[in-house]
């Protein structure tokens, strides 16, 4: 009896991890909603899973931005036999025009299944920065 007890129980624990192991979630956060034009805006997308490796998600359209950097980190971590990976991608983006632009939603596609993170809108203020405007007017 005891045995038969001891089976389901390492069973239902097993199926509960296996279970766990299929969760998977991404979000997306910015450091501000409203910026000038000569500011940096930072996104990053954070995933995480109970798989041993994890996809890079289709980052989202940054229309509207330029990325002046890409930076990306993971870690994974085994407690009590739980598998638990985390990956991060941080994206520094500079603007290209003014007023209200949208980041809109960056996913993910594990099996069957697309998860998605919001999207965000942001406002941009001021003239953006020209290429030419570090060199001296003259006028004759």
């Amino acid at each position: 009896m005891r045995y038969k007890l001891f089976l389901l129980v390492f069973f239902l624990s097993f199926l509960s991890t296996a279970c766990l192991a299929d969760e998977i979630s991404i979000k997306a956060e910015v450091d501000k909603t409203k910026l000038t034009a000569d500011e940096t805006l930072r996104y990053r997308i954070t995933v995480e899973s109970g798989l041993k490796e994890i996809a890079a998600p289709e980052v989202a359209d940054f229309k509207g931005f330029t990325v002046a950097s890409q930076l990306q980190s993971s870690s994974v971590s085994v407690v009590k036999g739980v598998v638990k990976t985390t990956a991060a991608y941080t994206f520094i983006l500079i603007p290209l025009e003014t007023g209200k632009l949208t980041i809109e939603p960056s996913t993910i596609k594990v099996g069957q299944k697309i998860y998605s993170t919001q999207p965000f809108e942001i406002e941009v203020t001021g003239l953006p920065p020209r290429l030419d405007s570090k060199q001296p007017k003259t006028t004759l």
